[in-house]
């Protein structure tokens, strides 16, 4: 499991919890939100502990939201909190970018726990929002820490355009794989939604041969092709969004 921010804050009806429902089952208690940043450019930066595996962040710190979050909790400390050098508001600016990281780390930012079988990470800022923002450290840092967490995945997507193309998978009762691909381009054009090629879905080769078919918008039977390590379909032009099934080749 991993969660960010305040995720767990509040309850189904939207209403503030008085701790993280996690406080009790994992042990994390939030303290407080740290706002005084939110003037600046960067409300602080991470610096990821190198020696627990890949971390998919350059050896530098890297710049976090306006604001974060201080908390207590007993585990493996992924990465610490650096303020800005500066606090900036209307008295007080600098007249370059934006201040840069006054060392050292102050504050713990992520942690990571064993929990039973399972592992429990929780980042103390908004990481999703960051990815959004068009930096490039959350997503390669998403897929590096999946990468030491789970094992080879069932299906990959392979797009040359992540921020403009997403999916979920699904296995079913039955064992197919249902995929929903998705455009963003409505969100960014107006509502437009010009077709592109999205990519391919790759499954593993040490599952069977496998057969594909598009099941939404239309009906259609979908490429299959192989090399070395995975099984490659190849998916058509792409609106608003498709639904994919994989399943193996029955003989």
């Amino acid at each position: 499991m991993i969660a960010t921010d305040e995720k767990g804050l509040f309850d189904l009806n939207g209403k503030r919890l008085s701790d993280i429902v996690f406080s009790t089952r994992f042990g994390i208690s939030l303290v407080r939100k740290r706002s005084e940043f939110k003037e600046n450019v960067w409300g602080g930066f991470a610096d990821f502990v190198k020696d627990l595996g890949p971390m998919g962040v350059a050896d530098t710190t890297v710049p976090l939201n306006e604001e974060s979050l201080e908390f207590s909790a007993h585990g493996t400390v992924i990465a610490r909190f650096i303020p800005p050098a500066e606090i900036l508001g209307p008295e007080n600016w600098v007249n370059w970018g934006y201040p840069p990281p006054k060392r050292p780390a102050t504050a713990d930012l992520a942690v990571r726990m064993q929990i039973g079988e399972g592992t429990f990470t929780y980042y103390a800022f908004d990481l999703t929002t960051l990815a959004n923002k068009q930096l490039n450290w959350p997503r390669s840092h998403i897929s590096a820490v999946l990468g030491q967490l789970l094992e080879d995945p069932a299906i990959i997507f392979q797009t040359s355009t992540p921020d403009i193309v997403g999916y979920t998978a699904f296995k079913t009762s039955a064992g197919s794989i249902l995929v929903h691909i998705v455009s963003h381009l409505p969100e960014r054009n107006n509502g437009d939604a010009p077709p592109i090629l999205p990519g391919n879905l790759m499954v593993p080769k040490k599952s069977e041969e496998i057969q594909a078919k598009l099941i939404h918008p239309n009906s259609q039977k979908l490429s299959v092709k192989e090399d070395s390590t995975y099984w490659v379909i190849s998916l058509p032009l792409l609106e608003i969004h498709q639904i994919v099934e994989i399943s193996e080749v029955r003989t």
